[in-house]
C-alpha cells in the first residue's frame, strides 16, 4: 500500500496564512475480488494453457524421487483443447532434479513423449515411445505441477467425500498478496473430527491451502496433519515464473538411444 504524505506548513503568529490549503481525499485501493471454490477451479484449469515457464521447489515424503526435496523446470505452449490435460493441443516438458543427484527431463505431446535421465554427473540415458506404457507412465507425469495441483483442487471441490459420523469438512477461500506474483486467489480445506467425550480435544485435524496467481499457476501447495490429497508433498512453492518458455525446455538434452523406454526411478 503506498504512503501519502501531506506537509503540513505553520507560520508564527500574527502573521496570516498566505494560502488556504485545500486537502481532498484519497482514494481507497480496490479491495481484491475473492472468487468461489468452483471459480477458482476454474482459474487452476486456465493455468494449464497457454504459453509459460515456472520453476517450484518441492519438500515432502516423495513417492518416487529421492527426496527430501526436489526442483523443477516446467514448460508449456500452445492451447488446452482437450479436459486431460495429457492430452491437449500443446506441448509440456519438465527437468526434474532430486536427491542423489538424479535428473530427469520429460517432454510430451499427447502420447507421443522423449525422456533423459541420468544419476549423478555421469552421461544421459535418453528414449522415446508412443505409446502409454503401463510401467509408470502416469508416475513419470507426477511432478507437472499444475496438473497436479488442478486434480487436487477438483478432488476437493467437486468429488466431497461421504463423511463419517463426527467428521467434518470445510472450505474457504480468500485473497492473499504476493510481492513476487501479484494478488493472489487462495482455497483452503480443513478436515477434523468431533471427539464423542465431551470436552475433548478436537482429532485428526489436518487442512490444504492452495494460492494461484491471475492466471492459474500455483504459487504454493501446503499440508498440514494428514489431508486426503497429501500423496505427493507436503509443500511446493514457486520461484519463479517467465511468460514465454523458452525453446531449449523442448529439447532433448542428448540423443535418444532406447524405444519406449522408461527409467527406473528410485
Amino acid at each position: 500500500m503506498a504512503a501519502v504524505i501531506v506537509a503540513v506548513f505553520f507560520l508564527p503568529r500574527p502573521h496570516v496564512s498566505l494560502f488556504r490549503r485545500i486537502v481532498r481525499p484519497t482514494k481507497s485501493p480496490p479491495t481484491a475480488t475473492v472468487l468461489s471454490p468452483k471459480e477458482l477451479l476454474r482459474l487452476a484449469y486456465q493455468g494449464l494453457s497457454g504459453n509459460f515457464e515456472a520453476t517450484y521447489k518441492v519438500t515432502g515424503d516423495l513417492p518416487i524421487y529421492p527426496g527430501p526435496t526436489w526442483t523443477v523446470v516446467i514448460a508449456h505452449r500452445g492451447p488446452s483443447s482437450s479436459k486431460d490435460w495429457m492430452l491437449d493441443g500443446g506441448q509440456w516438458s519438465y527437468l526434474l532434479r532430486a536427491g542423489r543427484g538424479y535428473e530427469q527431463q520429460w517432454i510430451e505431446q499427447a502420447n507421443h513423449y522423449q525422456e533423459c535421465w541420468r544419476q549423478g554427473p555421469g552421461k544421459w540415458t535418453c528414449g522415446k515411445g508412443t505409446a502409454f506404457a503401463s510401467n509408470g507412465f502416469i508416475l513419470q507425469t507426477l511432478p507437472y505441477i499444475p496438473g497436479t495441483v488442478d486434480g487436487d483442487i477438483a478432488a476437493t471441490v467437486q468429488n466431497r467425500l461421504a463423511l463419517g459420523q463426527g467428521e467434518h469438512q470445510g472450505l474457504s477461500v480468500f485473497s492473499q498478496p504476493s510481492h513476487k506474483f501479484g494478488t493472489l486467489s487462495c482455497l483452503k480445506e480443513t478436515s477434523w473430527i468431533t471427539p464423542k467425550r465431551k470436552g475433548a480435544t478436537v482429532a485428526d485435524k489436518s487442512a490444504t491451502t492452495w494460492c494461484l496467481t491471475d492466471r492459474g499457476l500455483p504459487v504454493n501447495e501446503h499440508q498440514q496433519g494428514s489431508p486426503e490429497t497429501a500423496f505427493t508433498w507436503d509443500d511446493l512453492t514457486l520461484l519463479s515464473a517467465r511468460q514465454i518458455a523458452p525453446e531449449s525446455d523442448f529439447r532433448p538434452l542428448s540423443a535418444h538411444e532406447v524405444q519406449n523406454g522408461l527409467p527406473r526411478t528410485l
